[in-house]
């Protein structure tokens, strides 16, 4: 605990990620809260819920759950945004997607496919595990009774889960 420059527990979320880098950061779990900059970065998704069907039998009426993190995910100059969609559309169905946007608001990575299914996928946080300055994403995958916890890298041309855990459920 004294080597690390900062504390890694994100108490928000009783989340603590172990790391053998000396140099892992604080995960960051806050939104951006600049509403230009979210509309801008946020407007893509536009173009998947046009799509959605609800299930209008099912009484499910919940508000999308949309996060976007700013932080160095692709080694650039530029600002980069790691952005998730998350909405129940049904008792046991969700729409979601996690994807890495540049500063114009154009997808760089599709880290997680957008899709209307019955797992969802949500960013909870970024944090830079390994100390090179280039962020990993902290997410939460689950279905309507239980849950778990990925950790999503870039490795070469696609992001890919380094470690997962504490999955609960039915």
């Amino acid at each position: 605990k004294k080597s690390i420059k900062e504390d890694t527990i994100n108490y928000d979320n009783n989340i603590f990620i172990c790391s053998k880098y000396k140099d892992i950061s604080i995960i960051n779990n806050k939104s951006i809260d600049d509403k230009e900059i979210f509309k801008k970065i946020t407007a893509f998704l536009d173009e998947y819920t046009k799509k959605i069907v609800i299930d209008t039998e099912t009484g499910v009426d919940e508000s999308a759950e949309i996060s976007v993190f700013e932080a160095n995910f692709l080694n650039t100059d530029k600002k980069e945004y790691a952005v998730s969609y998350r909405k129940r559309i049904a008792f046991d169905r969700y729409a979601s997607g996690i994807f890495i946007v540049n500063e114009i608001g154009k997808v760089a990575y599709n880290v997680v496919e957008f899709a209307s299914e019955f797992n969802y996928y949500k960013l909870i946080g970024v944090v830079d595990y390994n100390g090179d300055g280039q962020y990993e994403l902290l997410g939460e995958s689950g279905y309507y009774e239980g849950l778990g916890y990925d950790l999503y890298q870039l490795k070469g041309d696609k992001y890919e889960v380094i470690a997962s855990g504490f999955y609960w459920g039915v």
